[in-house]
């Protein structure tokens, strides 16, 4: 059945990536290959992407274990990982996504050497705000207008699919006022019904794309509602 146009990112939905330089009327593989130059994802492109927010269901999950090995094996898997924010502190995934200033700030104070993805106007920030460069940064520009308030976490699911991935499972994403690394300051609020109808959008706007929640309690994925 045909997709509305309101509930996708684009006019019609996106099998190659190079079809979505009309959107960002720019060469959009270019973008992706400049990205390649800190991190191989092509080589996973045919593996699970695992995109982990910060929510507090994953505070006592063994992040390494889930994404890095099989379940209940010391047998590597194949996978990337795309994370948000502060996880590098307790884990080092493939990709990072984070817009918060004072997270980006922190991030040159700590010389991070993860590749950060970061969008357009936070990365003009971050570029002219006098401080040390971070290492690896990546400016993201966003095709259409309605991403410009989208969340870390939705943008880092975005990503995955914008890197071609077309399984894509996530972790920590429960809405909500706090998180492992913020406590409720009575401003922060990501809500999870938001956050979900933008999971919908990039389903419809990339072409066999599947995403799907992590369950640690059920030992396996079920389809976001």
């Amino acid at each position: 059945m045909e997709v509305e146009k309101d509930t996708r990112l684009f006019p019609r939905s996106i099998k190659e990536v190079k079809e979505l330089e009309k959107y960002y009327k720019k060469d959009i593989t270019n973008i992706i290959e400049e990205l390649g130059r800190w991190v191989n994802h092509k080589q996973f492109v045919h593996s699970k992407c695992y995109v982990i927010g910060n929510g507090l269901s994953r505070k006592n999950l063994d992040l390494e274990k889930v994404t890095r090995f099989h379940s209940n094996s010391k047998m590597p898997k194949t996978s990337f990982v795309i994370g948000c924010n502060y996880i590098y502190k307790d884990f080092i995934p493939d990709l990072i996504v984070a817009q918060d200033t004072k997270v980006l700030l922190q991030m040159v104070k700590d010389d991070l050497d993860i590749p950060v993805v970061a969008p357009l106007l936070k990365y003009n920030w971050a570029r002219n705000n006098g401080q040390k460069d971070l290492r690896k940064f990546f400016c993201l520009r966003f095709p259409t207008y309605n991403m410009t308030r989208w969340n870390s976490g939705d943008i880092a699911i975005y990503m995955a699919a914008l890197l071609g991935f077309k399984r894509i499972e996530t972790i920590g994403f429960d809405g909500g006022a706090s998180s492992i690394y913020r406590k409720d300051d009575g401003v922060s609020n990501v809500k999870a019904v938001i956050t979900n109808r933008r999971i919908e959008l990039i389903k419809n706007s990339f072409e066999n794309v599947n995403i799907n929640r992590y369950e640690d309690n059920l030992k396996k994925p079920s389809n976001n509602k």
